[in-house]
């Protein structure tokens, strides 16, 4: 828990210099737009957002994720998918129109190389972090590290929005980064669940928590693998699962970049890589031969992950509602969000 006190330190300093500033706080929404025009504004907005970056797991506060493993894994999974751990990405999504439209014509340098670092440290967590689930060989630190991964897509999909913005003047495309990130934290909290919900049902099945340590595991887990396989092929980008249109949408951020297109197009094939590797080591390894006591997986344990690899199916399948929805409650009347129009920016 240290990290949690160290993260607070950051988070207090730009209140403070913001404090120092303005010489009183009414609000922190309310001044959060003129920290861009202070002297030390790119100082205090980096600060700031520092807190909410550890608490997503962003380099360098990566490692707490992973060695907090020893949790239940139905806690897991609801941390992974739904709770503290998207705090970073939220404070994006709720805190960048504030600044885009309270700042003035000067504060745009600042704010353009804020959102540029903000982008570049969500990047580099995603490359981090995916070299470091190819790597390890324990189920639950795999996918601790691939949480980090997609986390910081939407992270990077909020702030690349608010680059587009600023380059293009068009404070649309902020608001289509915020919704694309929202589509892909929907996305992930659908599949990261149930890898987590099925990842212990094979813990406690096997009593293990090493991939490739039981022959042919698919043969007695049949209903766990599939729901597994469905899920991991999400992350994977196979159409037309719901993780693979919000990869997608967030590739349409980069697309006025070849270079930057293409190191996303690569952080996507890790992610690929990674996740099928997990899937065939846990469940295809051959592994040990010799007979072993095993445990129990009961039915009541499937049918969380059963209903949602059904919803990431339902989801995508349907992903024009989706972007309906966002059409209609999230912009403005009669904005449509049009997802080729965008990526022909």
């Amino acid at each position: 828990m240290d990290i949690f006190y160290i993260s607070l330190l950051p988070q207090l300093s730009g209140s403070t210099l913001l404090y120092t500033q303005i010489g009183n706080l009414p609000g922190i929404f309310q001044v959060l737009g003129e920290a861009a025009s202070m002297p030390f504004g790119l100082a205090i907005l980096i600060l700031l957002f520092l807190g909410g970056l550890s608490k997503s797991a962003q380099f360098p506060f990566t490692q707490w994720l992973v060695t907090a493993m020893t949790g239940p894994t139905p806690v897991s999974a609801l941390i992974h998918a739904a709770t503290m751990v998207n705090l970073g990405a939220m404070l994006t999504f709720l805190t960048y129109p504030y600044l885009a439209f309270q700042a003035s014509n000067l504060d745009v340098s600042t704010l353009l190389i804020f959102f540029s670092v903000m982008a570049g440290i969500s990047l580099f967590t995603a490359l981090y972090t995916s070299f470091n689930a190819l790597v390890s060989n324990e189920q639950k630190v795999v996918l601790a590290n691939s949480t980090a991964d997609q986390i910081s897509l939407m992270i990077f999909a909020s702030s690349m929005g608010g680059v587009l913005a600023i380059l293009d003047g068009n404070l649309i495309l902020l608001f289509s980064g915020i919704a694309i990130g929202l589509i892909q934290m929907v996305a992930h909290g659908i599949y990261k669940a149930t890898l987590f919900m099925n990842a212990g049902s094979v813990i406690h099945y096997t009593e293990t928590r090493y991939m490739g340590t039981v022959a042919g595991l698919f043969k007695e887990l049949k209903w766990v693998f599939i729901t597994q396989l469905i899920v991991a092929l999400n992350l994977a980008n196979v159409p037309p699962l719901i993780g693979f249109w919000a990869h997608s949408y967030i590739s349409s951020l980069t697309l006025t970049n070849p270079s930057l297109n293409l190191f996303y197009l690569f952080l996507e094939f890790l992610g690929a890589i990674y996740i099928i590797r997990y899937v065939m080591k846990t469940f295809l390894w051959r592994g040990s031969e010799h007979e072993e006591e095993r445990g129990h997986v009961y039915p009541e344990m499937l049918i969380s992950p059963t209903v949602l690899a059904l919803a990431s199916i339902g989801l995508g399948v349907s992903i024009s509602l989706v972007t309906a929805f966002f059409s209609s409650r999230f912009f403005a009347e009669g904005f449509n969000f049009d997802f080729v129009e965008f990526g022909s920016h």
